[in-house]
């Protein structure tokens, strides 16, 4: 988690090192491109707005591909869409949906039109937010790039930092709040941050293991984070936390 988490507090800093939406977007399109993706989509769907489509906050998508997915109103069937929708937990390989599809499907047709404009392998990064809000980060390009477990965490949280921006410009939604973290709290994110197991940090405190896992657990909701290494990232960023 360590390791992690100090890879996204470096990009944190450059992103907010800013305060301006376009120089988030750029350092964003920078470092997702070191990784091997030609262009980025973020998407968000309000609990309390339904929409017949999701609203784009920001996108470097192919612009031909965007008007023909509008005007065939594409959302319906689009696979990669409609699997996050579903599932809203882990990001995950476009690839991997289309194994149970029909290869005549109408969701299958919409993914292999897709890649005639530069978008045949990518990933897809569902966030659920604590209030029932869920965005997504599409990352795509024209070439087979494959990610190991340690940098789909990484782009994760790179992802989740965006789209705190994202949100706060297009619906003045405040960001995550680090101020009323307990000294507990920060006691128990610190050492997360070293890499130690919510059992360890117990033995280390001389208190329960539970007790542990409900000030992490109440920490992360402070911070709107998606789990306890997303929360250990925001801590470091907003400097609540030193490592």
């Amino acid at each position: 988690m360590a390791a992690v988490a100090r890879q996204a507090l470096e990009f944190a800093e450059k992103m907010h090192d800013g305060e301006e939406t376009g120089k988030a977007l750029d350092v964003f399109s920078d470092y997702t491109r070191f990784y091997g993706f030609e262009s980025f989509l973020v998407c968000s769907h309000r609990v309390n707005q339904p929409r017949p489509r999701p609203l784009a906050l920001a996108e470097s998508w192919p612009k031909a591909w965007c008007e023909r997915y509008i005007e065939r109103d594409y959302h319906r069937q689009d696979p990669i869409a409609q699997y996050g929708l579903s599932h809203r937990s882990e990001i995950f390989r476009w690839r991997d949906v289309l194994k149970d599809l029909r290869g005549n499907s109408p969701a299958h047709i919409v993914f292999s039109e897709q890649g005639y404009f530069g978008l045949k392998d990518g990933y897809s990064i569902p966030l659920v937010f604590s209030n029932g809000d869920y965005s997504s980060v599409q990352l795509g390009s024209s070439i087979p790039v494959d990610l190991g477990e340690k940098d789909q965490r990484i782009l994760t949280l790179a992802s989740r930092f965006l789209i705190d921006i994202l949100r706060a410009e297009a619906y003045g939604v405040a960001r995550s709040d680090s101020e009323n973290l307990s000294a507990r709290e920060r006691e128990v994110l610190l050492w997360a941050a070293h890499g130690k197991t919510p059992w360890e940090t117990s033995e280390i405190l001389n208190i329960a293991e539970r007790t542990v896992l409900c000030h992490i657990e109440s920490a992360r909701r402070k911070l709107n984070a998606a789990n306890a290494t997303h929360a250990v990232a925001l801590a470091l960023s907003r400097g609540q936390i030193q490592v």
